[in-house]
């Protein structure tokens, strides 16, 4: 499956904004799926055009209304962790791609195998 321009906006906010409520929940990324079904991934890839309006604070707090998330016990160490922002650039490439790959995988399937991937962990202790 080849995303059009939209969708790949659409998957680079979820992805992005997982990230973040990671951070805020000190939890990695794969925590954060873990706990969602894929119904609750597909919710946020069709209001990700609407959350994208708000900040990711504000979204957050809905989301996490919605969605009681566990918090971990991960810690972040903004020096030398690269930004959600920029997590959310790389998990797009790796969907994308995933999705170039298994042509009848669909977005939320492909979101929450990479993820939930063992790459995903690696990329979350680049401060390792």
């Amino acid at each position: 499956m080849i995303l059009d321009e939209e969708a790949e906006d659409d998957v680079c906010y979820v992805c992005t904004f997982l990230g973040y409520v990671a951070a805020q929940t000190n939890n990695y990324v794969s925590d954060i799926v873990h706990q969602l079904s894929e119904q609750e991934i597909a919710r946020q890839l069709k209001f990700a055009h609407i959350n994208h309006c708000l900040t990711f604070e504000h979204a957050a707090s809905i989301f996490l209304r919605r969605n009681p998330i566990e918090f971990g016990n991960r810690r972040y160490n903004d020096s030398q962790q690269p930004t959600f922002l920029d997590m959310g650039e790389i998990y797009t490439v790796l969907v994308t791609r995933y999705l170039a790959r298994y042509k009848d995988a669909s977005v939320e399937k492909a979101i929450r195998v990479i993820l939930q991937s063992d790459l995903s962990n690696c990329l979350n202790d680049f401060s390792i």
